[in-house]
C-alpha cells in the first residue's frame, strides 16, 4: 500500500518532476484531445495544511482574506494569506472536513512557510496546525465525471466551490456545469480510487490541470511568486476569495484601501507566446525594457505555443510590445476560452 506520493505515482505509471509536476512517460494525447473526454489527474503539486480545534474558525477568520464563517459542510472557498502589507504569501482552497476542522489545499512548496508563519499566531488560540502528508488530491474533468463520482461516492457537491464529505474523502466542484472536480482522499485509498476512475477515464499529468486553471483565469501563488501580488492583482476580489465585510485580518487595511480607492494598476491577464514556457515569477517587460509585471503560471501547448497568466497593465499587452524579460518572447492577448 503506497504511503507517499512518489510511491503512489510509481504504481500509477507516473513520475514527479523536480518542479513538482506529475508526468506520464507514455502520454501522447494533446490537450485538445483530452478536452474531448473525461480525464483523471494526480495533483501532487498540492498539499494540505490542517487547522483543528474549538477556535479554528475564529483563528482563521482573523488571518485569511476569505470569510471562513461562510465555509461549511456544503461550501468551500478560495482564499489567500497575506503579509501585513497585503502581499500574498499563499493561496488556497479552504474546506471544512468536519466541525472545527479545516483543510487548506495549497501548493506543496508553500506548506512549510505557511505552517511556520501561521503558527506564530495560533499559540494565542485554541487551534492546532499540522501538515497532512497522508492526503492525496486528484482532479477530474469531463462531461461524464459527475456521473462517475456519483457512482463511487453516492453523493455530489452542488455548484461552484460546492463541497461534500463522504467518509474520509472530500469532493469539491470547480465549475458551475459539474464537469470539473477535485477529490481529496487518504493516500491509503488513492490507488483503489484511481483504478475505479481509470475504468472510465483517460489519464493526464498535472500540466493538463494547470492548463485548465490558466484557461479559466485562476491564478495561484507558488513559492516562486510569494509576496509578488496583492489579491486584487489575481482577481481574488471577484471570485469570493476576499471578503470586504468580515472585519480585520492580516493585510486587510492595505487590501481594503486599495479596493475602495481603485488603485490596482496591474491585473491578471491571459496571454500566449512562442518558445519555452517561462517560470512562474519571471519578469514581464515593456518595449523599453522596463519591468511591468510577472508571470503567474504557464503551460506548453505542443512544442511551439505557450499559454500563460501574467500580472501586468491592460494597455501594455494590447500594444504588442510586452515581452518576457528572459528571452524577449512577445506576449499576445489569449483568445477567449475554448478557441
Amino acid at each position: 500500500m503506497p504511503d507517499t506520493w512518489p510511491s503512489l505515482l510509481a504504481e500509477l505509471g507516473a513520475q514527479l518532476t523536480d518542479l513538482g509536476d506529475v508526468v506520464f512517460a507514455d502520454a501522447t494525447e494533446s490537450f485538445a484531445t483530452l478536452d474531448s473526454h473525461s480525464v483523471i489527474m494526480p495533483l501532487a503539486q498540492y498539499g494540505f495544511l490542517a487547522v483543528q480545534g474549538p477556535e479554528s474558525a475564529k483563528f482563521l477568520q482573523g488571518q485569511l482574506t476569505c470569510n471562513v464563517l461562510e465555509v461549511d459542510a456544503a461550501r468551500s472557498t478560495p482564499g489567500a494569506y497575506c503579509t501585513q502589507k497585503g502581499r500574498m504569501l499563499t493561496s488556497f482552497q479552504l474546506a471544512q472536513r468536519e466541525a472545527d476542522h479545516y483543510w487548506l489545499r495549497m501548493r506543496s512548496d508553500l506548506l512549510e512557510n505557511s505552517l511556520r508563519t501561521l503558527s506564530k499566531y495560533a499559540v494565542f488560540s485554541k487551534a492546532k496546525l499540522a501538515i497532512r502528508d497522508d492526503i492525496a488530491v486528484f482532479g477530474l474533468h469531463g462531461a461524464d465525471t459527475s456521473a462517475l463520482l456519483q457512482s463511487i461516492f453516492g453523493a455530489l457537491p452542488q455548484g461552484i466551490n460546492g463541497s461534500i464529505a463522504v467518509g474520509d474523502s472530500l469532493i469539491l466542484q470547480r465549475d458551475e456545469g459539474g464537469t470539473w472536480f477535485e477529490c481529496w482522499l487518504p493516500l491509503a485509498a488513492a490507488h483503489a480510487f484511481w483504478q475505479r476512475c481509470r475504468a472510465h477515464c483517460g489519464a493526464a499529468g498535472s500540466d493538463y490541470w494547470r492548463w485548465l486553471t490558466v484557461r479559466a483565469g485562476l491564478g495561484e501563488v507558488s513559492a516562486a511568486t510569494a509576496e509578488l501580488f496583492i489579491p486584487q492583482m489575481l482577481d481574488y476580489h471577484l471570485n469570493g476569495a476576499v471578503s470586504f465585510k468580515k472585519g480585520c485580518y492580516t493585510g486587510q487595511e492595505i487590501i481594503a484601501r486599495t479596493h475602495y480607492r481603485g488603485q490596482v494598476k496591474r491585473h491578471l491577464l491571459r496571454a500566449t507566446c512562442d518558445g519555452a514556457a517561462p517560470a512562474a515569477g519571471s519578469e514581464v517587460i515593456d518595449g523599453s525594457g522596463r519591468a511591468i509585471g510577472n508571470v503567474v503560471d504557464s503551460v506548453a501547448i505542443g512544442s511551439e505555443r505557450i499559454e500563460l497568466l501574467v500580472v501586468t497593465g491592460d494597455i501594455d499587452l494590447a500594444l504588442g510590445t510586452t515581452k518576457l524579460a528572459a528571452n524577449d518572447a512577445v506576449l499576445r492577448p489569449a483568445p477567449p476560452s475554448g478557441q
